[in-house]
């Protein structure tokens, strides 16, 4: 009986956790950017000589003329599904192609969805209409009269982006294509190679789907469970599934409260004000499987004594391009702490007699144990991060105040020597040197020290 009892467990475990073959979506984990968001095709490679080549309504087009828009990606051995909503007009709408695409006589259509070296042609976009001119963006067909002439019915087909886009989210022009894959990569998009005046494609939506069993994530580890932060710090989380042959990898992202903290996509968690949140990755393969990871985010005002000037280049002349792609001056702090130090509020100022020269408006963090830069000069709207003020080449003070003005500390640095910075020999040290390989935003562990400045000859 116990014999039994084993076998039918070591079933029933198999079957949580792998389901029958059925057509699996895993477009999130090969194709790039599958619905034109932001009306942008980036991703996608374009080769087109055509009268109109634009991404918009979340749709791309080609009209009048040959093109070749594909990507290509690397897939494992399998039976695949491509698919993608859009259509081909062969040339300009007319009454006359319509009834011979009703009477099974219309037009080649030229446009072909394709995959490794298999295709087939675009839906025709007489294939579906209307019953309503959308948005004033149809052409209009009415049986027995033709455009504008009475009797019989009326048919309104896209004329338009955005007419097309609207039939694409009723369901409408669906294209699929089945193929067998090998290891390595696969070619897929849509091409034409045939010139018509007016002819027109369009299309979006994009899905690729393997053919076979689902094995199910059974587990979630994160690689913090827990974090303090601090706010404008970030933070990126990192994943280990089980079991490592699961089909379905791709995992959602949410905070429970993004006030506090967001996460994007990837799970790059990003520190907004004080609090605690929660941030959750969920298998997408209806698994039900979780993982969280508890930030809290503190001020760590505290903190901000403990940071370390390390590193000071006024005279960047060509060796660090900064932020705002230029070569301005700047200050590296190191925070020696065990939790993150927030600058932002905080003031910045070259004068003893007004700390609250330089306002750090934008997120800005140093996490534990770590480096950053202050960038000086530069500061425009197109760069806020710049600091608006300059290191002074002839040598100066640097005053870093918290967010009530009051002084936290300061660095003296002299005057400058082109493409050098003036380093800290070591954290634990106040020897500093020049040094002719400026390390910004990491240790100066390994640097060479000038002892003697030379005289041209």
């Amino acid at each position: 009986m116990k014999r039994y009892f084993v076998l039918i467990a070591m079933w029933l475990g198999l079957t949580a956790s792998t389901k029958a073959a059925d057509w699996i979506d895993i477009t999130g984990q090969y194709i790039t950017n599958p619905n034109f968001q932001g009306n942008s095709n980036q991703g996608w490679t374009m080769e087109a000589y055509a009268g109109s080549t634009t991404c918009n309504y979340a749709c791309q087009e080609f009209w009048q003329g040959v093109w070749n828009f594909y990507q290509t990606v690397e897939i494992p051995n399998g039976h695949y599904r491509i698919s993608v909503n859009g259509y081909h007009r062969p040339s300009g709408y007319s009454n006359t192609e319509v009834g011979n695409y009703n009477n099974g006589n219309g037009a080649e259509i030229t446009s072909y969805l394709y995959a490794n070296e298999e295709s087939k042609p675009l839906t025709s976009a007489y294939a579906h209409s209307l019953t309503s001119n959308y948005n004033g963006g149809c052409w209009t067909y009415r049986a027995g009269g033709g455009w504008g002439g009475g009797g019989g019915s009326t048919a309104y087909y896209p004329n338009n982006m955005e007419s097309a886009s609207y039939c694409f989210s009723q369901g409408l022009y669906q294209n699929e294509l089945e193929f067998d894959g090998t290891d390595g990569p696969l070619p897929f998009g849509i091409r034409n190679e045939d010139y018509v005046e007016s002819n027109w494609t369009i299309f979006t939506g994009w899905r690729l789907e393997y053919y076979g069993d689902v094995v199910q994530i059974t587990g979630i580890t994160l690689s913090k469970t827990r974090a303090t932060m601090v706010p404008g710090e970030q933070l990126q989380l990192t994943t280990t599934i089980s079991p490592a042959n699961a089909t379905l990898r791709d995992l959602t992202w949410a905070s429970s409260n993004e006030r506090i903290a967001t996460v994007d996509k990837n799970g790059k968690v990003t520190a907004v004000e004080t609090g605690q949140a929660h941030i959750t990755a969920t298998a997408t393969d209806g698994s039900g499987q979780t993982a969280t990871c508890v930030v809290t985010v503190t001020s760590n005002a505290t903190g901000l004594a403990k940071l370390i000037v390390n590193e000071i280049q006024s005279a960047n002349l060509d060796q660090t391009v900064d932020p705002s792609w230029n070569y301005g001056g700047w200050v590296e702090l190191y925070n020696p702490g065990t939790i993150g130090v927030t600058l932002t509020g905080c003031w910045v100022s070259d004068d003893p007699d007004n700390l609250q020269k330089v306002h750090i408006s934008q997120p800005l963090a140093i996490p534990s144990k770590s480096y950053a830069c202050l960038w000086f000069d530069h500061h425009d709207k197109y760069c806020l991060t710049q600091l608006d003020m300059k290191l002074d080449v002839e040598g100066g003070t640097f005053y870093l105040s918290n967010s009530d003005g009051k002084l936290v500390l300061s660095a003296q640095y002299p005057p400058a020597i082109s493409r050098c910075s003036y380093a800290r020999k070591a954290l634990t040290s106040d020897e500093w040197g020049w040094s002719p390989t400026p390390t910004p935003q990491a240790s100066n562990k390994g640097t060479t020290y000038a002892e003697t400045r030379l005289h041209l000859p």
